[in-house]
């Protein structure tokens, strides 16, 4: 197979997989909603029981009553909807401050370089399907500045890693100390264990490689090329890079600073969420809030379709059952996930887009310089 068909291959391939995620979270989200209790149909938007009884083993609950959902969105003032926008539009600036002070001890002296690339990296994040815009922030960061590809990659895998075991912490701790719904939803915990279960492996490899960096390089080396010397070679690479990059940021009072600006990240991202929750009469507490963040974080780090299509209905749905009684109310509750979801998608890619464009002229000046550079030799 010839290299560009083969790149068409992968390509078509990533997609359908992607969007075959995405469909399936999706419909799980909706499908949970409208589901009735056993003996009782959904007539007009209502599950009523047969009989046309309740009781407390037959209780009677909302259906998704489609018609209604127009409403819901109207009954949330514009003003609601900007201040939400601001809120949100803080948090992300704030996620691009503290991957700044990651590329630091790389020896970036300028905050634009980091402005520039992680604009435009986390608008990637959003488009781009299966997560695979994780890539774009180091690539441009690399490409216009002296820090080394593979230590832009270190401090994505630095992010992800601490953003991973940050939200699994948060989970566990707001479940056990706020109270949850009777019938709190199962998944919840699955995927809390999952999280810290692969976030606590990474980090625990990350760190011995940091202790015993020449074993830990020699045995993945002799292990890695059983199946394939030249990707081994490739993950050596970033993890050198890696490392490198933590020994810088281990020197100086960098470090203390990107956990600051975490801390104040998640802070200023769970009461944005609660603030647009009440707004549409959900009556979610700031630590709950917390709770659902962190759920919705976890899930949407399951590389799905572009812009977290599924992934992002499903968990913050399913986060929203442990202190919400979401069949309750499935218009409110689909109103209000859809608007967090648009709007979080708005702020992103909206401020990426001015920069993706300065790229764009800057790059086609750089490859006419090049050309015409060509030409007079």
């Amino acid at each position: 197979m010839s290299g560009a068909p083969k790149k068409r291959w992968k390509y078509w391939l990533r997609l359908t997989l992607s969007l075959g995620l995405s469909a399936l979270f999706l419909y799980l989200a909706v499908a949970s909603l409208g589901t009735c209790p056993s003996g009782a149909d959904c007539i007009e938007g209502r599950c009523t029981v047969v009989s046309g009884v309740c009781s407390a083993e037959r209780p009677c609950q909302s259906c998704v009553d489609w018609s209604n959902l127009p409403a819901q969105l109207r009954d949330v003032s514009l003003s609601s909807i900007i201040v939400f926008s601001v809120f949100f539009l803080l948090v992300h600036a704030t996620r691009l401050v503290r991957w700044y002070y990651l590329l630091r001890p790389l020896g970036l002296k300028r905050f634009y370089p980091a402005l520039h690339a992680g604009a435009i990296g986390l608008a990637a994040i959003i488009v781009i399907p299966l997560r695979l815009g994780e890539f774009v922030r180091p690539y441009l960061i690399a490409r216009d500045t002296e820090v080394p590809l593979p230590a832009a990659l270190g401090t994505a895998v630095v992010e992800r890693v601490i953003d991973g075991l940050s939200v699994t912490l948060l989970l566990f701790v707001t479940l056990a100390t706020v109270q949850t719904r009777a019938d709190e939803p199962a998944v919840v915990w699955t995927a809390g264990i999952i999280s810290a279960g692969i976030f606590g492996t990474v980090m625990a490899v990350l760190l011995f490689s940091w202790w015993q960096r020449e074993a830990t390089i020699r045995v993945l080396r002799r292990f890695g090329n059983v199946f394939s010397e030249g990707l081994t070679e490739k993950a050596l690479g970033l993890l050198e890079g890696f490392l490198d990059g933590v020994a810088s940021l281990r020197a100086g009072g960098d470090l203390y600073q990107f956990l600051s600006w975490t801390v104040l990240y998640w802070i200023i991202n769970a009461l944005s969420l609660v603030y647009l929750a009440n707004a549409f009469g959900l009556e979610l507490g700031w630590w709950e809030g917390f709770a659902v963040m962190s759920m919705l974080v976890i899930g949407i780090m399951v590389p799905g379709g572009p812009g977290h299509i599924g992934t992002f209905e499903f968990f913050l749905q399913t986060s929203l059952g442990l202190f919400v009684a979401v069949n309750e109310m499935p218009e409110r509750v689909l109103a209000f996930v859809a608007t967090l979801h648009v709007l979080q998608f708005l702020v992103q890619v909206l401020f990426g887009i001015p920069f993706w464009l300065v790229d764009g002229v800057t790059g086609r000046r750089a490859r006419l310089r090049r050309l015409a550079t060509a030409q007079e030799a």
